[in-house]
């Protein structure tokens, strides 16, 4: 069995960005979602995810 082993902090960050999917795809209310993820937050998801894939793409486990 192969295992994968993630730092704590790309599993938190993974949990906060799924939290934040439903809302942010599908506001009710496009307003608060916007007060919700202001620039800055939205700016430092889009900088973690590109680290986060980065680490995936580079991890010896997951490569081709």
């Amino acid at each position: 069995m192969l295992r994968y082993y993630f730092h704590i902090s790309h599993v938190v960050f993974v949990g906060k960005i799924n939290t934040a999917s439903i809302p942010i795809r599908y506001p009710e209310d496009l307003q608060r979602a916007l007060k919700d993820y202001p620039e800055p937050v939205a700016q430092d998801y889009l900088r973690k995810t590109e680290d986060l894939l980065q680490w995936l793409k580079h991890h010896p486990n997951l490569s081709k």
